[in-house]
């Protein structure tokens, strides 16, 4: 079955890349992983993931730094847990797009 896009939005580039792949939790880490906030002793959940999606944090933060240095895409988006459901598919685009897909 063909998976239909059923949302873009656009985010703040925090780390750039483009990257795709299913979404997941820092409780269930995987390929995206989609977090209200990444703190420090969040740091080994994110090392291999492809793509990180947050709702806080800036270009200084903590994990924007931490995913420049890994070469991981990371993209702040406001209210990004409640948009981009788990296990969704999605595709982060180098200038902070986010294509969502069912």
């Amino acid at each position: 079955m063909k998976e239909r896009k059923i949302a873009t939005y656009k985010g703040e580039v925090l780390s750039p890349g483009t990257v795709e792949g299913v979404v997941s939790s820092l409780e269930k880490p995987g390929e995206i992983i989609v977090a209200k906030r990444v703190t420090p002793l969040d740091s080994l959940k994110v090392v291999n993931a492809k793509g990180i999606i947050l709702e806080e944090g800036g270009k200084l933060s903590h994990i924007a730094i931490y995913a420049r240095e890994l070469e991981i895409p990371c993209v702040r988006l406001p209210n990004a847990t409640r948009l981009i459901p788990i296990s969704s598919r999605v595709k982060i685009y180098e200038d902070g797009t986010i294509d969502v897909f069912s």
